[in-house]
């Protein structure tokens, strides 16, 4: 609150007192109750994995699962093109992994760890310039909308917690990955 002098001559200011100030008449007598919402909800009792409405107070992750036997799930990923920003890349291999139907936001412009790795030897020829890869890990948010599957590259996917990832990805993928989780 500020004041202000003024003199004792007669002044055009009214003035007012905190009384008058205050609107009370939108104010009720009775306090309504307060309902919290259950954390607990439907996609939960039905372990809907594919929902982001479940595990609300916990982080979910997206894995996608690719068309093989072996280290089938896995975050989306895929190459970058020479012209591309990692993030760049990201977002293209989001979209076609996963479809348009999301609304994203990147968190940072550098990767938030790498992993590492040989490709299987059945694979790898003599004359082959790579031997393995190394993918880079870009941390973002979802506001709005689903993945949809293209049932080719992709065939399905689950947003779940650091612990349930355990069950879906090969153990070295996740001990590579745990600690940026």
């Amino acid at each position: 609150f500020g004041s202000r002098k003024t003199d004792n001559k007669a002044s055009s200011d009214k003035s007012t007192s905190a009384n008058d100030a205050i609107d009370l008449s939108d104010v009720s007598s009775e306090e309504e109750e307060i309902k919290i919402a259950s954390r607990i909800t439907s996609a939960d009792l039905k372990n809907d994995v594919k929902s982001l409405d479940r595990a609300l107070q916990r982080t979910l992750y997206l894995i996608v699962k690719k068309p093989r036997e072996t280290h089938s799930w896995q975050f989306p990923q895929g190459g970058v093109e020479k012209t591309e920003t990692l993030v760049q890349a990201a977002s293209r291999e989001l979209e076609e992994e996963c479809g348009n139907c999301m609304d994203v936001w990147f968190v940072g412009r550098r990767p938030i760890g790498y992993y590492k790795y040989d490709y299987p030897k059945y694979l790898v020829k003599d004359n082959i310039e790579y031997k393995g890869a190394k993918v880079f890990f870009m941390a973002a948010h979802i506001f709005a909308g689903q993945v949809k599957v293209d049932n080719k590259e992709i065939i399905d996917f689950a947003w779940v917690t650091k612990q349930e990832m355990k069950n879906y990805v090969h153990t070295e993928y996740y001990e590579a990955v745990k600690d940026m989780l």
